[in-house]
């Protein structure tokens, strides 16, 4: 009896795996840039963190408040016809401590290109600083 608990066990692991792969190939294949001002995709944002991460911009008090998309060159965009990849760059606005920065990342060369200290700025509120504010007023 216990030999068929385990088959039936090994039987719907085996289901769930294939039915996992199958969704994660479906969600990667739904993530392909079709245009050169597509969004970031799930994986970009990943590229992101990971050169951040490894040229140590990081700290356990890091915090983002955007990571978007450097828009391409309007000429670059009007004569891309689809055949060639253009280069995809995105900004993230860094927050640590009482210090904000602007890193820019080649996305396609997966490097770090600037890493600016922004000064004389408000820089946009977080949610646990807004909260944070509520229990001081």
């Amino acid at each position: 009896m216990k030999y068929r608990i385990r088959i039936g066990g090994l039987i719907s692991q085996s289901i769930l795996l294939a039915l996992c792969v199958s969704l994660y190939s479906t969600a990667v294949k739904g993530q392909n840039i079709t245009h050169p001002l597509d969004p970031l995709t799930w994986q970009e944002y990943w590229v992101v963190l990971d050169v951040l991460h490894q040229t140590d911009n990081l700290d356990e008090y890091t915090r983002f408040s955007h990571i978007n998309l450097i828009l391409p060159n309007k000429n670059e965009v009007w004569d891309w016809d689809g055949s060639d990849d253009l280069q995809r760059r995105s900004f993230a606005v860094v927050h640590q401590g009482e210090k904000t920065y602007r890193a820019e990342i080649n996305i396609t060369q997966q490097v770090l290109e600037n890493w600016t200290e922004l000064t004389d700025i408000q820089p946009t509120f977080l949610g646990e600083e807004f909260g944070s504010m509520l229990g001081k007023v």
